[in-house]
């Protein structure tokens, strides 16, 4: 990857693969948020974008559903675990 991706750190790569010929993927679930923070190369910078920007800096973008939602944890108060022992 190092040697593919000249200018960036490793670690720290933008989401604009079609500077280097590749695809960027993005989870639709960004797309609806108010903004997006992304890597901007440096350790040190981030960089915020709208998602309206993201879409049309990067015209041929792939957006999917590639996250999940995180399962509801189950937290039992003192009362609840009581129940749960007999």
């Amino acid at each position: 990857m190092k040697k593919n991706l000249k200018g960036v750190k490793v670690g720290a790569v933008p989401p604009f693969g079609n500077l280097w010929g590749l695809p960027t993927f993005v989870d639709r679930a960004l797309l609806n948020q108010s903004k997006i923070i992304a890597n901007s190369g440096d350790y040190n910078f981030s960089i915020r974008l709208n998602p309206k920007v993201l879409k049309k800096a990067i015209p041929d973008l792939v957006a999917g559903n590639f996250s999940q939602p995180k399962p509801r944890s189950r937290i039992l108060t003192c009362s609840a675990r009581k129940r749960n022992k007999k």
